[in-house]
């Protein structure tokens, strides 16, 4: 019996529609699993590259401060900061004595950073306020305007948020929202 049943499948010459079916159609599946997993994570890649992104310019600012940057910003420069504007744009700018704490005008600003298209502000540190400015002064970094930085998806029903946060001695550190619903948690 079982050698005339490899007789017969030595003597076929292809697949059957039934089989090729089958394959193509777990094909289908398996390709719109993956496409559909690529797109959920795109999202957070997204999210976590702005959150460095915005980390980096705060490190920026503070180490403008640190150095007191005379070649950056001259002489009459008291501190440097990063503001914040709801919903993508932040500036990293020099604070002109007296120390006022705030961007005041356009020649302050050194450089524009604009989200990702996906990604907006969703809380600032200054308590709901639109817009919000971050100052570092040197020399001991005394930090005006601190708190938490939230960083959200634009259109997801699931709202991760990922944070910035910034403590009043300059310390910053990026805190992610545990996406299976536990809370937030440092990293």
């Amino acid at each position: 019996m079982f050698p005339s049943f490899l007789s017969k499948l030595k003597k076929r010459k292809g697949f059957s529609l039934i089989e090729l079916a089958v394959v193509f159609s777990l094909t289908i599946v398996l390709a719109a699993t993956l496409v559909a997993y690529n797109r959920s994570t795109e999202g957070l890649v997204a999210l976590s590259l702005e959150q460095a992104k915005v980390v980096g310019v705060l490190n920026q600012a503070k180490a403008y401060a640190l150095q007191k940057n005379y070649e950056m910003g001259g002489s009459d420069v008291c501190g440097f900061g990063v503001h914040f504007e709801k919903p993508q744009t932040y500036f990293l700018f020099k604070d002109f004595c007296p120390l006022n704490k705030q961007l005041d005008n356009e020649s302050e600003i050194i450089e524009t950073f604009y989200l990702d298209k996906r990604v907006v502000f969703s809380e600032l540190p200054c308590g709901g306020q639109s817009e919000c400015s971050v100052v570092f002064e040197p020399p001991y970094l005394k930090t005006y305007n601190y708190g938490n930085i939230g960083l959200k998806l634009k259109q997801d029903p699931t709202n991760k948020e990922v944070f910035v946060s910034l403590n009043q001695g300059g310390s910053i550190s990026k805190v992610r929202q545990d996406f299976s619903g536990s809370g937030p948690s440092s990293f």
